[in-house]
Order: C-alpha cells, then structure tokens, then sequence
C-alpha cells in the first residue's frame, strides 16, 4: 500500500514511541483507487524528535509550522506535528478516521 520507503518512515516514528499516520492528498488519491504522487505524514513526535531519528536525511523545510521534511531514496515526505486541539480543525485528522484508515491498511 504505502511505498517502502513511507513505510519505513511510519514505521521507524511508531517504533520509537510516535503514533504516525499518512494523511492528506495520498489518503485521497488511495480511497479513490489512485496511485499518489506525494506522501505527507504526522506524527506525536516534535521537528526536532524527527530530525534525531532521521538524522542526515531531513529538511527544514517549514520550522515556523513544525514541518521537517524525511528525505530517503525515493519518495520525501513533509512530517508535522499532529494538531492536539479538544475540537476537531480543517487540519485534524479525527480519531475515527484513523482507526478506519489504519483498519484499511
């Protein structure tokens, strides 16, 4: 489903204590049976938790937002934070949709 490389990165933040989930467009483009273009990913783990455990393979590519970007061979993916506000905002990915999309997977 995800390509190996997402994967790795999923898998490495999750291993190390941080839920991670892929969100955004890929979610999209794979509901829809497409094959997508780019991967986003957000994590519990903080810019600076993800640049240790990726260390020589990130971007600081929007610090201001939390966003550090995973470069791997293949695919990068843009890695924020994961919203931790009470109520749902355009950019939370609720809970209920987690649990169905990692049921997916």
């Amino acid at each position: 489903m995800f390509p190996q490389q997402i994967g790795a990165i999923l898998t490495r933040l999750e291993q190390a204590g941080f839920p991670a989930y892929a969100v955004g467009g890929c979610v999209r483009d794979t509901l829809l049976g497409r094959v997508p273009e780019d991967w986003d990913v957000t994590t519990a783990a903080r810019p600076e938790q993800v640049s240790a455990l990726f260390a020589g393979h990130c971007i600081p590519t929007g610090l201001r937002h939390g966003t550090v970007t995973v470069r791997q061979d293949g695919p990068s993916a843009p890695t924020a934070p994961t919203p931790t506000t009470a109520a749902p905002t355009p950019c939370t990915f609720p809970t209920r949709w987690r649990r169905i999309w990692r049921a997916a997977i």
